[in-house]
């Protein structure tokens, strides 16, 4: 906790500095939001980081060009925190926003614009639009087979939250293929004592209970 005050002190000066210096509307102000805002939402304090994040994204919109990678970065932060503060809808507008943006830069960021699937893949399991969320799953996973590798620790990602949606629907041997491969991916990339290996092994247990 020490470290997260000190850490939240030291952007709060620089945002300071910055403000005075540059003016309010810059991108190193932009920045400092962000990193300001994604420590205070990882603290809880999730009012203040909305300022700030919102904060963050006026900024890059006004000095940057309309597809800049940093705004659609801005858009998935805010889209993260309204998910966690139960404004689903809100949390699905941020992240479509943000998946526009990331389409237009494809060619030259495919692991980022796998995340965005998967963020609304998963936005769409909680809101329990099952078709959905499976077709930006499928979507993630595709450019993960094709651009990250089989072996890779976000593919696995993809494919134990394709296992959970199947076991959602009771497509039960559907799941328990794609937590096996999630769990071979990680014991070959992370070792079997890995917290995440941990995790797979704990999903084909409530699978087969």
């Amino acid at each position: 906790q020490r470290s997260y005050t000190e850490a939240r002190y030291l952007y709060e000066q620089a945002l300071t500095i910055y403000k005075q210096t540059l003016g309010h509307v810059h991108p190193s102000v932009a920045q400092c939001c962000t990193h300001l805002g994604m420590l205070l939402y990882h603290i809880g304090d999730l009012q203040t980081a909305q300022y700030h994040l919102e904060q963050a994204l006026t900024i890059c919109e006004q000095v940057l060009v309309p597809f800049a990678p940093e705004i659609a970065a801005s858009l998935n932060n805010l889209g993260v925190l309204f998910q966690r503060l139960g404004e689903l809808s809100k949390a699905k507008q941020f992240y479509e926003r943000a998946l526009r943006i990331k389409e237009q830069n494809l060619i030259t960021d495919y692991p980022t614009l796998a995340k965005s699937f998967n963020n609304l893949g998963n936005l769409l399991y909680t809101m329990r639009d099952l078709p959905a969320a499976q077709n930006y799953y499928a979507r993630a996973l595709h450019i993960c087979k094709q651009q990250l590798g089989l072996s890779h620790p976000f593919t696995a990602v993809i494919l134990d939250n394709l296992g959970a949606l199947f076991q959602a629907i009771e497509d039960l041997s559907t799941a328990k293929a794609y937590y096996e491969e999630a769990l071979n991916i990680r014991e070959q990339a992370l070792g079997p004592n890995h917290p995440d290996t941990a995790f797979s092994l704990n999903n084909l247990g409530t699978l087969l209970d």
